[in-house]
């Protein structure tokens, strides 16, 4: 059995891991879900926040990973409306690590990776790649825990301006069984028969 270690816990941007370079988000919605009463539109400015705390100012793409099927449709939609590409991806962390491991191949280095999600579910490091968490892994549940409280404190910090912004970016559903859907109505016709 292999094991592998888990990945570090978010530290300064530093130049040999330099703050401008394209960060890539991948959230288990799933495992780590929109606070309940907490404004899903505010998800991607609290994210966005947390990076430049850090000093991680490039540019930035967020999925949301996950049985989205399972999510609130008001939820699915303001995620969408605020720029975060919504990923149905039924089978978890295997689909998570797939994901990331396309990211790698599709995206030269140097990149950051953050990973809002479970360590098993991280790719294997590649060169040029920075792979982290934000908070250190415990348990599910203590993560879980670890991830609301984050959100909650981070979204304290933003200004009343910085709030519930919609971006003009097109809004992306993907599959990871039958790939992309150009409206959320296609997708919906296709995952719920709706």
């Amino acid at each position: 059995m292999v094991t592998r270690a888990t990945p570090p816990v978010m530290k300064k941007a530093t130049p040999e891991v330099s703050s401008m370079n394209r960060t890539f988000v991948f959230w288990d919605i799933k495992s780590f879900p929109v606070p309940p009463g907490f404004d899903p539109r505010r998800v991607r400015q609290c994210i966005q926040r947390l990076l430049k705390n850090y000093d991680y100012d490039g540019p930035l793409t967020i999925y949301a990973v996950g049985m989205i099927t399972d999510v609130h449709d008001d939820i699915l939609r303001a995620l969408s409306s605020s720029g975060i590409i919504l990923h149905y991806a039924p089978y978890g962390t295997s689909d998570i690590m797939s994901l990331m491991f396309e990211c790698m191949y599709d995206n030269p280095p140097p990149a950051n990776i953050l990973g809002i999600c479970y360590p098993r579910a991280f790719a294997t490091p590649q060169s040029g790649f920075n792979l982290f968490r934000p908070f250190p892994y415990s348990s599910p549940q203590e993560d879980a825990i670890s991830w609301i409280n984050l959100i909650l404190a981070v979204s304290g910090s933003l200004k009343q301006e910085d709030t519930c912004l919609e971006t003009d970016e097109s809004a992306s559903w993907f599959c990871i069984l039958c790939y992309d859907h150009p409206t959320y109505e296609e997708w919906t016709l296709d995952h719920w028969g709706q």
